[in-house]
């Protein structure tokens, strides 16, 4: 799966003060989830990542 986050394996997100996600979906109609993965890199140069899950309600 071709990813915006990172490049070999490395994150792309290298300017401080900086953020990206990307949104994944898993699951099939009822259980469909909507799941966040984001990089964050703070303006002292450390680096954060993290994921977030949400459940997506579908049309009856």
């Amino acid at each position: 799966m071709a990813t915006k986050l990172t490049t070999n394996g490395v994150s792309t997100t290298t300017t401080p003060g900086t953020e990206q996600y990307e949104v994944f979906y898993t699951g099939y109609r009822s259980r469909r989830k909507k799941h966040y993965q984001y990089d964050y890199r703070h303006t002292d140069g450390e680096f954060l990542r993290g994921r977030h899950s949400k459940r997506v309600q579908t049309p009856p």
